[in-house]
């Protein structure tokens, strides 16, 4: 599962473009004195920040369920507030990679394919991306990185355009029970992105080692097949 940058994102977008909250905020120890300062785990059990964040972006979704219980049962409350206010931003459920990338495009008047073509070249402390967004530097250059590019997707055929149609212009294919991903390999790794640009690589490990050989960017449908046959979508929630 992927460390959650959407909360930093939301919240530089936010005090960018609106004016000082008069919300109540806990204040800045009741957050930080949930984890341990120090590397590793004391006799006491509590896990410090970077192992929590280490562990939050290389377990699978399928895997993230237990992982989550596991520091739930070793922290004390600040550190389970200090646990969600890191995996959720300001104890706000769902907060999606799209969302931030709207609220970043907007805040500071970008493009928002272009802050899709940056979000995962990009790591923390972001202080490249933030210089670009407020006009104090170049784009961040993710040239060599393997990054998701925005796709084109499709749209319904409208009343008023099929008369203007010729059936022989057009290719028609199977819309297979999947679901749509783009992959970006360089010979020796490979990333797997959702239509949205979220990455999914780790709950699809095999199929990102399989593909880790080959050179480019390829989209298309992910399947699941049983017995020869295209599965139901549904046995794709516990991975993806």
């Amino acid at each position: 599962m992927a460390f959650k940058k959407e909360t930093v994102f939301l919240a530089k977008a936010r005090i960018h473009s609106e004016a000082p909250s008069t919300a109540q905020t806990p204040p800045a120890e009741a957050i930080d004195s949930g984890f341990r300062q120090n590397d590793g785990i004391e006799s006491d059990g509590i896990p410090s920040l970077s192992e929590v964040v280490d562990a939050v972006r290389t377990t699978s979704s399928r895997a993230f369920p237990r992982l989550l219980e596991t520091y739930l049962d070793r922290l004390d409350v600040k550190g389970r507030f200090a646990l969600i206010k890191l995996l959720s931003g300001a104890l706000r459920v769902g907060v999606s990679a799209r969302l931030a990338k709207q609220a970043l495009a907007g805040a500071f008047g970008k493009d928002i394919e272009q802050i899709e073509e940056t979000w995962h070249g990009i790591e923390p402390p972001y202080a490249g991306l933030f210089a670009w967004l407020e006009g104090k530097g170049e784009r961040p250059d993710t040239g060599k990185s393997l990054v998701f590019r925005p796709v084109m997707l499709a749209h319904p055929i409208a009343d008023d355009d099929w008369p203007g149609m010729i059936a022989s212009d057009w290719m028609a294919e199977w819309k297979w029970d999947g679901i749509r991903i783009q992959v970006a390999a360089d010979g020796s790794r490979a990333r797997i992105f959702t239509r949205n640009g979220d990455e999914i690589s780790a709950g699809f490990p095999e199929v990102a080692e399989r593909l880790s050989r080959a050179h480019g960017v390829a989209d298309g449908e992910l399947l699941i097949l049983r017995d020869g046959l295209v599965a139901a979508i549904q046995r794709f929630a516990a991975a993806a």
